[in-house]
């Protein structure tokens, strides 16, 4: 955004002084901030992180490990950031996932034999919010 010296305003074509026909617009400018409020906070709350959690070996059950978060919806999108340490056996037992009401289920061919550090888990529901 350009700098624009707002305590001593220069009009020209591109910048114009607010006329009394304007306010006739007033309102549905009020409304459209008010919109954009909503839609922020929206925002802020579809996104979140979970960090530090380590997948423990003996805590997979059939191949499957749940980690529980009331937040995580089954439409949900996870991102998973594992340590670089976890890495090489997150892909020698194919480790992979999917989102569900209430937590996000990991998957693997291969249990792994040690337990997994993931440095964050970002999750982005569906932003539902967008009307005042």
């Amino acid at each position: 955004m350009a700098y624009y010296n707002v305590s001593s305003p220069e009009f020209n074509s591109n910048v114009r002084r607010l006329e009394e026909t304007d306010w006739a617009h007033a309102e549905v400018l009020n409304q459209t901030i008010s919109q954009a409020v909503v839609n922020t906070a929206a925002l802020q709350r579809a996104v979140f992180r979970l960090a530090g959690r380590t997948v423990q070996a003996s805590g997979w059950n059939s191949k499957e490990y749940t980690i529980s978060d009331g937040r995580i919806k089954a439409s949900s999108i996870a991102e998973v950031y594992w340590a670089s340490g976890s890495k090489e056996t997150v892909i020698d037992c194919e480790i992979d996932g999917y989102t569900q009401d209430g937590g996000l289920v990991l998957t693997c061919d291969t249990v792994p034999e040690t337990d997994l550090v993931i440095e964050t888990i970002e999750i982005r529901n569906e932003v539902i919010d967008n009307a005042v």
